[in-house]
């Protein structure tokens, strides 16, 4: 026997395929965003099309009814949900790393600097991780209500953030190379300057050192020279003092 939904069935699967095109729409911008495909994301919607696939297939019994339409439509609703928290999760990690990584390598006074959202986009992050940590134990509606804020309340500044900083990396990076250059040659005067005052002091201890050594040596010197002996003159020459040599023999 053909399938024959009911209103409420009909309503259902419009409604799933209404959130699996959100679903798909969210994926590409995540993919886009990050560079790479979110492969669980990709996954779950595979199930979910596998699953629609069955509900397709289904053949009424004898009674117009069949119980598995039930269990497929709940498992590619699963699905739906799970891929959509799939791109959510993925978003806020890769973003979180990035921003990470640019605040290792520039500093994060830098990026505050520039960009005055900064400190209010890491509140938003870590408030964020800390809703997706809380949803692991919650049940499916509590999970479900977190996600829908996470991407409703939070996600968009956070994207707009992210966006604005890898738009502006190249400019933020040349600043950071003109503040390395600026600090290398400020430690490149001060060796020198401390270098030059080394040179200044040690050039004063060896004069002073030169200048007391050069007089100890003239003190010396002055010390160790015999007084000189002062010649008699002519006139006080006294002559009888002096005995004529006696010849032997006379």
């Amino acid at each position: 026997m053909a399938l024959t939904l009911t209103n409420e069935q009909t309503e259902r699967l419009n409604t799933l395929s209404h959130k699996t095109a959100l679903v798909e729409e969210r994926l590409k911008t995540a993919e886009l965003l990050c560079g790479q495909v979110v492969y669980p994301a990709v996954n779950e919607l595979r199930y979910l099309a596998r699953n629609l696939a069955s509900v397709l297939a289904i053949k009424y019994d004898g009674n117009g009814t069949n119980p598995d339409f039930e269990r497929y439509v709940v498992d590619a609703e699963l699905c739906c949900e799970r891929a959509n928290h799939d791109i959510t999760d993925a978003v806020f990690a890769y973003i979180s790393l990035e921003i990470d990584a640019v605040r290792k390598s520039m500093g994060a006074s830098l990026i505050q600097g520039h960009f005055p959202l900064y400190s209010e986009t890491m509140k938003l992050l870590h408030d964020s991780n800390h809703l997706i940590a809380k949803s692991r134990g919650s049940r499916r509606a509590e999970r479900a209500a977190i996600y829908e804020d996470l991407a409703d309340n939070y996600l968009p500044d956070i994207i707009t953030f992210y966006e604005d900083l890898l738009s502006n990396k190249e400019l933020l990076g040349e600043h950071y190379r003109a503040i390395q250059v600026t600090q290398r040659n400020i430690k490149i005067g001060t060796v020198f300057a401390v270098i030059a005052s080394l040179a200044s002091i040690l050039g004063f201890f060896e004069i002073t050192i030169s200048d007391l050594w050069g007089g100890s040596e003239s003190a010396i010197e002055a010390s160790e020279d015999p007084p000189a002996l002062e010649a008699p003159s002519e006139g006080n020459l006294d002559t009888n003092s002096i005995e004529a040599p006696t010849t032997e023999g006379n």
